[in-house]
């Protein structure tokens, strides 16, 4: 068999143009493109209003180009493409009502583009890509019946983005699981059966953002505990009932901004230990149930804005303890409960670009290095309003500064610092004193304490905070170090 030439079809494809009776099937592709007995050359395009099955012939084992099968509401079946096993360009399918599967391509082998299912309302399940390996982006979206990612040959390395998005009835990412690389976005997003996103347990590298967002039923991320690297944003946004995010011990390196909003169930976000920098803004914003910010690492910096906004439950930011540097605005602001900003003591006050501490109304503890660094030296940009009284003017901060203590009472003081074994702290009476590590969990609280030594060698090595409290407040706080 010859070569055929897709000159009659273009003229089908320009008779429709003007209106003139449609014949079915329409195959339609561009004016470079040739068929012989095995192989298109060029981009092949199937869409008709009236098409059921593909019918192109059934010697067709390659496609030199992209394969688009889109806009045929009566089409029911992808068997005609049974013989193909590569696709050396993108294949998309979209805007196929009937399609319920894609099980005609189970020869499929090879996709040297990306992978586009978008739109097709019957689609139930990807049956028929189970053997493809896919050189580029894979972009599951808009498919309301689509249950899992089951059948979806998702490689180990993915070379483009990875987008799952608004597939109303995906209940079902499992297949994520095995991911090592994506070399672009990964992109879970609007997709509202979804509960559980497992993680990755062997997924060392994100290129492009890592946004996990408006999933009104997820519930729980998995550990991701080998990633190490962002090189877009960070983004935990709008999951109405997420509680817990799993463990990134690794991660060293965001690229972009680190952002958790609209979170009002989220209770934990794991561990964020050996993370070096931020290359934007870090916000805390309407996250209610958070009652302190994960544990950072030892020395790390913001390229932006450092904010904590409306989160209600939010008592400290001792996870911050190792920040250096944020290059913006600093604000803290509509935090119900939290009392102190020991956690920024770090951040060198030449980083910051404007100060706001506003409508915090238990914060009585302001008097950090950074900001009375910034106030004292280097601030002209500042709000400060209706926090507690310690807190409540520029001036009252500024009298606190040099002092640990929010009432300007003498100052706490705890030897050895850094300590092994034994603790002492000296009080002139008997004082109500808690310790807190740096993930804010309480690790000590002790009524009437007098001096005496207290055991904290089982207390693993870090950063904690010591707290002498009255009956109605913080007197003073000072950190120490366990090694």
């Amino acid at each position: 068999m010859g070569r055929l030439h897709y000159t009659i079809t273009l003229l089908l494809c320009f008779s429709i143009t003007y209106g003139q009776k449609q014949t079915d099937p329409i195959i339609i592709a561009n004016s470079e493109s040739e068929i012989s007995e095995q192989k298109t050359t060029g981009d092949l395009t199937l869409q008709s209003n009236k098409l059921v099955e593909a019918e192109i012939p059934a010697t067709i084992q390659e496609i030199d180009g992209d394969l688009s099968i889109q806009y045929s509401p009566e089409l029911a079946s992808l068997l005609d493409f049974k013989y193909i096993q590569k696709i050396s360009g993108d294949l998309r399918i979209f805007g196929n009502p009937k399609l319920y599967d894609l099980s005609g391509l189970d020869n499929l082998q090879y996709i040297g583009g990306d992978l586009i299912i978008k739109d097709n309302a019957g689609l139930t399940r990807l049956a028929g890509l189970d053997h493809v390996e896919i050189g580029g982006s894979i972009i599951i979206e808009g498919n309301p019946s689509l249950e899992s990612l089951d059948y979806l040959n998702i490689p180990k390395e993915v070379g483009g983005h990875l987008r799952i998005i608004n597939n109303a009835s995906l209940n079902n990412i499992q297949s994520l699981a095995s991911l090592k690389a994506v070399d672009g976005d990964l992109l879970i997003a609007h997709n509202a059966q979804l509960i559980d996103f497992p993680g990755c347990g062997v997924l060392h590298t994100i290129s492009g953002d890592f946004r996990i967002a408006f999933n009104r039923r997820l519930k729980e991320i998995g550990a991701m505990p080998t990633l190490s690297f962002i090189g877009g944003s960070f983004v935990l946004e709008n999951n109405k009932v997420l509680i817990q995010t799993g463990v990134t011990p690794e991660l060293q390196s965001i690229g972009g901004e680190l952002l958790f909003r609209d979170l009002p169930e989220l209770t934990s976000l794991g561990s964020l230990e050996k993370l070096e920098r931020v290359n934007g803004s870090l916000r805390f914003i309407r996250a209610a149930t958070l009652q302190q910010a994960p544990t950072f690492g030892s020395s790390w910096s913001v390229s932006g804005d450092l904010i904590f906004e409306d989160n209600d439950e939010l008592v400290n930011l001792y996870g911050l303890t190792g920040l250096q540097a944020i290059n913006g605005q600093l604000i803290v602001k509509e935090n119900k409960r939290l009392s102190t900003l020991i956690g920024l003591d770090h951040i060198d006050p030449t980083s910051i670009t404007s100060l706001e501490l506003a409508e915090n109304p238990a914060l009585d503890y302001c008097h950090v290095e950074a900001v009375c660094g910034y106030l004292g030296e280097e601030g002209d940009k500042q709000k400060i309003e209706l926090n507690n009284t310690a807190c409540s003017t520029e001036s009252t901060i500024l009298s606190f500064c040099g002092s640990n203590s929010s009432t300007g009472e003498s100052l706490l003081t705890v030897y050895p610092n850094p300590v092994q074994n034994a603790l002492q702290i000296d009080v002139d009476e008997a004082v109500h004193i808690r310790i807190y590590n740096s993930l804010g969990q309480l690790v000590l609280d002790r009524e009437n304490y007098t001096g005496e030594l207290i055991d904290v060698s089982l207390l693993s090595s870090g950063d904690f905070i010591v707290e002498m409290h009255n009956k109605d407040s913080v007197l003073n706080r000072i950190q120490f170090v366990k090694q």
